[in-house]
């Protein structure tokens, strides 16, 4: 949904000034790499970001700003960030108790199921989970780190 939407964006936000009749004689510029984004990404970049190492932190920075120069979208950007971040302790907790409910299910419709299967089963759940999980906090960094980068970039940015 966000690559379709995407360009759409992008070219609202460009054309959200014009047919305003305060602003028609402003002439207004809208760059995603203009010194404001990048400045407020120089000096806050991902510190919204949580549950992470500074050097995750750092990482997810670098890639932001890596974002708004090569005009990345935010589902590359959040495929980027995802192999930088792990789960929440919130999220590894989640997942475990996942697990725990998949094996006493298994154990309890499937009695007869040799314990290394309820395992290896319960396992592979919650590997699917976690993946699930981990691509949810990706995304949600992209979009979150985006916004406010775009935000504060706008806050700073001058009138062309």
């Amino acid at each position: 949904m966000a690559n379709t939407l995407s360009g759409a964006w992008m070219a609202a936000a460009r054309a959200g000034v014009s047919g305003q009749p305060v602003l028609d004689k402003v002439p207004f510029e809208f760059n995603t790499q203009k010194p404001g984004i990048l400045n407020w990404l120089n000096r806050h970049g991902a510190e919204f970001v949580t549950s992470s190492t500074e050097e995750q932190k750092r990482a997810v920075e670098a890639l932001l700003t890596k974002k708004m120069l090569d005009s990345y979208t935010v589902d590359e950007l959040s495929r980027m960030i995802r192999p930088c971040i792990g789960l929440t302790e919130g999220q590894a907790k989640a997942n475990a108790r996942f697990y725990d409910n998949i094996v006493e299910t298994l154990r309890k419709e499937h009695p007869r199921m040799k314990e290394e299967s309820v395992q290896r089963k319960a396992r592979e759940a919650a590997m699917k989970y976690a993946e699930r999980k981990h691509r949810y906090r990706a995304m949600t960094i992209a979009q979150t780190e985006s916004a406010f980068a775009y935000n504060r970039g706008a806050d700073e940015g001058r009138m062309a």
